[in-house]
């Protein structure tokens, strides 16, 4: 499994195939992510599933 590295939309990317994908990713470096509105809304219906 990959670590993904991307940089402002490509973090974007990087971010958004982690949460539909997450056994295909290692981890994730995002720097300067945008962070668009399909994953705030990702991981606002998955909140019950939060772990803290």
């Amino acid at each position: 499994r990959p670590a993904l590295v991307g940089h402002s939309y490509g973090a974007d990317i990087s971010l958004y195939f982690a949460l539909l994908f997450p056994e295909r990713v290692h981890g994730i470096v995002a720097i300067e992510a945008a962070l668009p509105a399909m994953i705030y809304d990702r991981e606002r219906d998955d909140w019950e599933g939060w772990d803290y």
